[in-house]
């Protein structure tokens, strides 16, 4: 009779914690919405991107917010054991482009690579020819939401061919470049 007891006991327990971590689930829910909308939280937009020229193919999406616009891009067709980077090319209404680094990685055998980043409205620093190219005349990033946004995939060669020492910079700057790879473009 004591073994049933401790059976029914652990079933009652084990009911319980669903009981209370539903509750808290629940209550964690009300409370994180209830905080998103009273800190403003701002809608965002999601878009694809359009491959418009280059090697294999693959997927590029952009996430616009009033704070900036992240990337989440997949190429395909890529050589593998090649450095790649991905660049933000931005066009802000009738001022110069802002050229800035997205991403970047060293793509494995299957020739297909992931690439994601962030830019942040405001300041994008100075122009200094490795990983900010241009600083759309002003220095800043101002309209993420009204922005015409193009993303480069910049074939760098093969990585660390120059040392082991040299795969940070084939990976975020445009040294070494061994050209064009991949163009996707987003219209506002």
């Amino acid at each position: 009779m004591g073994t049933a007891f401790r059976v029914h006991t652990t079933v009652e327990t084990s009911r319980s914690v669903r009981r209370r971590s539903l509750i808290i689930s629940l209550f964690t829910v009300v409370i994180l919405g209830s905080w998103s909308v009273a800190a403003g939280a701002e809608e965002a937009v999601r878009s694809d991107g359009v491959f418009t020229a280059g090697v294999g193919g693959g997927t590029a999406q952009i996430v616009r917010t009033d704070s900036g616009i992240d990337v989440q891009v997949t190429s395909t067709g890529l050589t593998p054991g090649n450095a790649y980077t991905v660049w933000f090319i931005v066009s802000e209404g009738d001022n110069p482009p802002l050229v800035v680094n997205a991403a970047g990685n060293i793509v494995g055998q299957s020739g297909t690579s992931g690439f994601a980043g962030h830019l942040s409205t405001g300041d994008v620093g100075a122009v200094n020819g490795t990983d900010v190219l241009a600083d759309g005349g002003d220095g800043s990033f101002d309209d993420p939401r009204g922005a015409l946004v193009m993303l480069h995939v910049v074939d760098h060669g093969p990585a660390g061919v120059d040392g082991p020492g040299t795969i940070p910079e084939n990976i975020h700057e445009i040294t070494g470049s061994d050209g064009f790879a991949q163009e996707w473009v987003f219209a506002p």
